[in-house]
């Protein structure tokens, strides 16, 4: 069956090269101001203490010479890149630490919308419309959340994110020889910031296995050289290793295990604990269940411990309902697919799939809603293309097959668009815990000896906490009401 609404390009092209019309200087705008909405939360949004501070504390008096000869060395992780990141916004700050790393935490948000956008390719009016859902899907997808509440003091998940929509838009662009140079570039920069940055390759590879033209077959070749180098770095020379259960606690079936848990009941074969890892984050991805390893939906239907809380249904609903449009679309294909006979559009479901796998095996090592935040971001561009396919197949249905696909869409749109809303609950709700941490952060200094040695440090914290407590942040049922924790996620 032809793609009447999704084919609008040759075989071998990108909808994204074909001229904007004015629906796609409509899209734009339209992103821009939900970017400038956002914004306007996240301008508000205090520091957290916990990795925030400590991570600020080792930034002073130390060069970025010094800091990347530290982190390029051997160890659980590998990550100099992000460090010198953390220390170039330090030092241009002038002092103003929390107006720097928040002006590049909205820059990293509005790049991210604005490379998400390209992709989406509006053409048309019903594009436009595909859009906004696919907008508010990716605002209301529990992975985004992580990006814009949880700092370090810079959102290195959302860093990684930024950098795989900026390749998959190379491969996506007409073929040239700046984009084999650029290609193995920003794969090299990902990998180097955090172990995510792997994800950098998967998109670019699937991509070009799709058919995508924007990169060279030399420039694949030499981003494959690139990403094989790394593991040669890692776990050759530099003699590096990987997390073990002994590095944090995390969400297990109905209760969350702390290392000693974890020890004790895997230490002699953590194979089954890393297969439900996976299964788990890829099940996070796309039902929305569980979160943080931890079955909460789950968990309140069968047992009467727990209440079932309205937020829950709503989350695992609104997933269920476009995962099933996507799972449907794509089981239609994959014979096709498997030959590598891939429409244009089609490759953004592709690659949703392959980074879907990845990033679940990626998380073998424990749960947590950012790990697979990269695969969460394409997955918005999966139900747009998905969707979309729905409503060109619409005027051959049935009449009763209308009603229930219209009715379908309406009621997964609510639902959306419920949890879309509720990322400002989050946001109020993660700015008022930790301006409330603020308060406390002398405890925190004296239980961690910090100023023994160096005063000055706690003078440095002593400025941050009145910068932070200088902000105004109501609570969040002043804004929402009380029945916000009934209907909004609850996470953070």
């Amino acid at each position: 069956m032809t793609d009447t609404l999704i084919y609008r390009s040759s075989a071998t092209e990108s909808p994204a090269m074909d001229a904007p019309t004015k629906w796609t200087w409509a899209a734009y705008g339209w992103l821009c101001i939900v970017w400038l909405g956002l914004s306007s939360v996240l301008i508000r949004l205090p520091f957290q203490v916990s990795d925030m501070v400590g991570n600020l504390l080792a930034l002073r008096n130390v060069s970025l010479w010094d800091i990347l000869k530290t982190h390029f060395s051997g160890g659980t992780y590998l990550r100099p890149f992000v460090w010198g990141y953390f220390k170039v916004v330090f030092d241009i700050s002038g002092g103003h630490y929390y107006w720097a790393y928040k002006a590049v935490e909205i820059a990293q948000v509005g790049a991210l919308f604005l490379l998400f956008g390209r992709l989406l390719a509006v053409r048309t009016r019903v594009d436009l419309f595909l859009m906004s859902f696919a907008t508010v899907v990716l605002i209301g997808i529990h992975t985004f959340g992580g990006f814009v509440w949880e700092n370090y003091p810079i959102n290195t998940f959302l860093t990684i994110a930024v950098l795989t929509l900026a390749v998959l838009n190379i491969a996506e662009s007409p073929a040239r020889w700046p984009n084999d140079v650029a290609a193995p570039a920003v794969l090299f920069l990902a990998m180097f910031m955090v172990e995510s940055g792997l994800l950098v390759w998967v998109a670019l590879v699937t991509a070009w296995l799709a058919g995508a033209k924007g990169v060279s077959r030399r420039g694949i070749a030499v981003s494959t050289v690139v990403f094989l180098g790394y593991f040669v770095l890692r776990f050759a020379l530099l003699s590096g290793g990987t997390p073990g259960l002994d590095e944090r606690g995390t969400g297990f079936g109905f209760a969350v295990l702390d290392p000693d848990a974890l020890q004790a009941r895997f230490g002699h074969n953590p194979l089954p604990f890393y297969a439900s890892n996976i299964l788990s984050s890829l099940s996070s991805l796309l039902l929305s269940e569980p979160r943080y390893g931890l079955w909460e939906f789950t968990r309140a239907l069968v047992t009467s411990e727990y209440s079932l809380q309205p937020w829950m249904a709503i989350n695992v609903s609104a997933s269920l309902m476009t995962t099933a449009v996507v799972l449907a679309y794509s089981l239609a294909r994959l014979s096709r697919w498997i030959r590598l006979d891939i429409g244009p559009s089609e490759r953004l479901v592709v690659v949703f799939w392959g980074l879907a796998a990845a990033n679940a095996v990626l998380s073998y090592a424990y749960n947590k809603d950012q790990i697979v935040s990269v695969a969460g971001c394409v997955y918005p561009l999966a139900v747009f293309v998905a969707v979309r396919q729905l409503i060109a197949d619409l005027p051959r249905a049935s009449r009763v097959a209308k009603v229930v696909l219209v009715v379908g869409l309406a009621v997964a749109s609510a639902a959306w668009t419920t949890r879309a809303v509720g990322l400002g609950y989050v946001l109020h709700n993660a700015a008022y815990r930790h301006r409330n941490d603020w308060v406390r952060v002398d405890r925190w200094l004296e239980s961690e000896r910090i100023g023994e040695k160096d005063p000055s440090a706690r003078e440095f914290v002593l400025r941050l906490k009145q910068e932070m407590l200088g902000m105004e942040v109501p609570h969040p049922s002043v804004v929402y009401g009380r029945w916000g924790d009934r209907y909004f996620d609850q996470h953070p």
